[in-house]
């Protein structure tokens, strides 16, 4: 299994005429059982996205990305917020 990162675009009414993105992580197979994964995701059906690019995250600042099935009790992930990062 490997990470990808998918870069999205859509249009959103509500915010004016210009194309937003926003980026999808997933754990997947193959690219495209990754592409597959996306466009299943209600966020991705409901605001009408399209796909932009995938890639494929093997290896990130000199490190392998090994992607695994968790067994046991799962740790949250941390979000840093912007004054989070400004006070370290």
């Amino acid at each position: 299994m490997n990470l990808y990162i998918a870069h999205v675009g859509y249009y959103d009414s509500e915010v004016g005429i210009y194309e937003l993105h926003t980026n999808i992580h997933v754990v997947a197979s193959d690219i495209k059982s990754a592409r597959d994964l996306i466009k299943s995701l209600p966020i991705y059906q409901t605001k009408n996205m399209h796909i932009d690019g995938i890639e494929e995250l093997l290896t990130i600042n000199g490190y392998n990305i090994y992607a695994s099935k968790n067994n046991f009790e799962s740790r949250k992930n941390r979000t840093f917020n912007y004054e989070d990062l400004k006070a370290l």
